[in-house]
């Protein structure tokens, strides 16, 4: 495949988790080429109680923040990933929606908050049925942005419940990416539900040649499709594979790379 050389401009990479980037050359990477990005919420270890979400929300606002100084515009969600859900709930019947939602409120009053994420489905269990239902209500009584996660293994048995959960709560479709994209089936999938779309290129997801074959492919829905790298743990060497799309991107497809995000998380 071949490219062309274009300006500088600033591109979006829709999905990290800017707070746990082990690897300052990541940092450094998204400032020498323009990235702002948009960090999704995860807690890398189970949390106890749901106090300790809300500590985590804190504490990702603030990790955050530094990057500013770094020279990346980070903006951020908040969410209950489902590998994410406190010990605490041992039962659906442990689970308050109230509780919930009020730990959501005083996250989203901070001024880089965009929208409600990481959540979805991982093993599609009641509990995380019930978690992602809660999060889904708050969200439409807010009007955020909904970013919903698609797992690794048994990603259509389980995005399948996920279509099933929105289909009966009825949430608007134009405020939904569903990401992790890694296929052409899956994309038409999402697209033809009227959702956004997020392709998540990197080493264990989608690869550059797929990812440019399937934007190619729907080029006239690229205002509906977004590219990340869902970066955390990753080197530079696989944070080239999300800068690497861009070099094949054309005047159709180019709003991959930076305008579906900014109209989708209004930044």
């Amino acid at each position: 495949m071949a490219g062309r050389k274009r300006a500088v401009m600033r591109r979006i990479d829709s999905h990290t988790h800017f707070d746990a980037i082990g690897d300052p050359r990541v940092i450094a990477l998204m400032e020498k080429h323009a990235v702002s990005t948009v960090s999704w919420a995860y807690m890398r270890h189970r949390p106890k109680t749901l106090s300790a979400v809300a500590v985590y929300f804190e504490d990702q606002h603030r990790t955050c923040a530094t990057g500013q100084g770094q020279g990346v515009r980070v903006h951020r969600l908040v969410g209950i990933h489902p590998r994410s859900i406190p010990e605490s709930y041992g039962t659906v019947e442990d689970i308050r929606a109230g509780d919930i939602h009020a730990v959501l409120e005083e996250a989203v009053k901070a001024t880089d908050v965009v929208g409600v994420g990481e959540i979805g489905l991982e093993r599609a269990t009641d509990l995380e049925r019930t978690i992602l239902e809660i999060q889904l209500d708050y969200a439409q009584q807010r009007g955020l942005p909904i970013c919903i996660h698609t797992p690794r293994k048994d990603k259509k048995v389980v995005t399948r419940e996920v279509f099933a959960i929105l289909d009966r709560l009825n949430p608007c479709p134009g405020r939904i990416v569903v990401d992790h994209i890694i296929s052409e089936g899956m994309l038409e999938n999402v697209l033809d539900r009227g959702y956004y779309a997020g392709i998540t290129v990197s080493r264990s997801k989608s690869t550059v040649e797929d990812a440019v074959r399937m934007i190619r492919q729907h080029r006239r829905d690229a205002h509906r499709i977004m590219i990340n790298s869902d970066a955390m743990a990753a080197g530079p060497e696989e944070y080239h594979m999300f800068l690497n799309v861009w070099e094949y991107l054309d005047e159709e497809t180019m709003a991959v790379a930076g305008e579906t995000a900014r109209r989708f998380f209004g930044l």
